[in-house]
């Protein structure tokens, strides 16, 4: 075989390749429009999607321990410690204080539904 012969077309390889390009293309695009809605249709950049999801998934845990009987954890979401029980006067903002301004009595009452809005980027 010298450098002039060219082997045979396959037109039968050449087609599994563009299919197989295709359907890697379509696989793409599907994982990044799922990562999309799984981070909550952020209107940002796709690398700050992860911080929209992990920041509503804190406020999340937040809203739904704010209350009588799951302040506790709402206020280890508020302070970033899980362990706050064992050190409690290390943080200037008490628990009791927590409570009464996040009780259901409190002026910020009715927190039923909320929705975490994303700031524009920093210029």
């Amino acid at each position: 075989m010298t450098l002039l012969d060219a082997p045979a077309y396959d037109e039968a390889r050449e087609h599994r390749r563009v299919v197989m390009l295709y359907c890697a293309a379509v696989l793409l695009l599907v994982l990044f429009v799922g990562w999309w809605l799984a981070a909550g249709r952020p209107v940002d950049w796709p690398w700050h999607w992860n911080n929209h999801l992990r920041g509503r998934m804190t406020v999340n845990a937040f809203f739904k321990g704010s209350g009588k009987e799951r302040s506790a954890a709402a206020y280890g979401v508020w302070v970033h410690d899980k362990n706050w029980q064992k050190h409690p006067d290390k943080y200037f903002y008490t628990f009791d204080r927590f409570e009464k301004d996040w009780s259901p009595d409190s002026r910020i009452t009715n927190m039923a539904r909320f929705t975490v809005i994303g700031l524009p980027p920093r210029a």
